[in-house]
C-alpha cells in the first residue's frame, strides 16, 4: 500500500505558535470521524479520546505546555516543516499504520506556523481541507507573545475572537463539524475542555 498523498482526510491547519490551533483540532479530533495527532491512538473510541485529552490537561503542569502529548511528529513520525513537496513525497513512511490513516476515512490534522510551509503542504496534499487563524492576537496567553496571523488563502477561517467566551467556542467549532460533516459534536465536552483549557493557559 503506497501513501495516499490525494486524501481529501487531512486538515491542514495553519497558525502562528500559541493561537489556539491544537485546541480546535482536538475538539474536531474526538469525533469518531477523526482522529487526534497520534497514529498509536487512532482506533479509541471518541468517549476513549475525550477522557485522555482532560486528563493529559490535568496532568499538565501549571505554567508548562506541552501540547498534551499529542502533534504533528506523534502524527507523522515528522512535523515536515521546512519541506518541499517532492520532499515529503519522498518520505519512506516506517510505520504501516500512517498508510492505512491516509487510505481511511478518518480526518487527521497537520498544523503549520508558517507561510512557506503551508504552501508546500498544499502541494504535497492537494485535495487536503485547510484552515487559517485569523485575529491572531486577541489570544492572551502566559507563555507565547502576540501573534501575528498568516499570510495564506484556505477553504476555511477560524476566528481567534472565537475563544473569548465558551459560546463562542462551542458555536465556532459546530461550525467546523458541519463544514466537515462530523455529526457527533458534543457540547458538554468541549465547554469542560474550554474552561479548563483557558484556566490553564491564561
Amino acid at each position: 500500500m503506497q501513501y495516499n498523498f490525494k486524501t481529501d482526510k487531512v486538515v491542514i491547519v495553519g497558525y502562528p505558535m500559541g493561537a489556539g490551533g491544537k485546541f480546535l483540532i482536538n475538539c474536531l479530533g474526538v469525533s469518531n470521524g477523526a482522529c487526534l495527532q497520534d497514529w498509536d491512538l487512532y482506533d479509541l473510541t471518541s468517549a476513549e479520546k475525550k477522557e485522555l485529552i482532560l486528563d493529559r490537561l490535568e496532568n499538565t503542569p501549571a505554567g508548562t505546555w506541552n501540547d498534551l502529548d499529542l502533534g504533528c511528529f506523534k502524527q507523522f513520525e515528522n512535523n515536515l516543516d521546512g519541506m518541499t513537496a517532492e520532499e515529503i513525497h519522498a518520505i519512506k513512511w516506517e510505520f504501516t499504520k500512517l498508510l492505512d490513516i491516509s487510505n481511511g476515512d478518518k480526518y487527521y490534522f497537520q498544523a503549520t506556523h508558517d507561510e512557506q510551509d503551508y504552501v508546500q503542504l498544499t502541494h504535497a496534499f492537494p485535495n487536503a481541507r485547510t484552515i487559517n487563524f485569523i485575529k491572531c492576537s486577541k489570544l492572551k496567553r502566559h507563555m507565547y507573545s502576540s501573534s501575528t496571523d498568516l499570510d495564506i488563502e484556505s477553504e476555511f477561517v477560524f476566528n481567534v475572537n472565537n475563544y473569548n467566551d465558551v459560546l463562542a467556542t462551542t458555536t465556532g467549532i459546530l461550525t467546523f463539524y458541519k463544514l466537515l460533516k462530523l455529526d457527533d459534536f458534543d457540547y458538554d465536552f468541549i465547554s469542560e475542555y474550554y474552561t479548563k483549557w483557558k484556566a490553564h493557559i491564561t
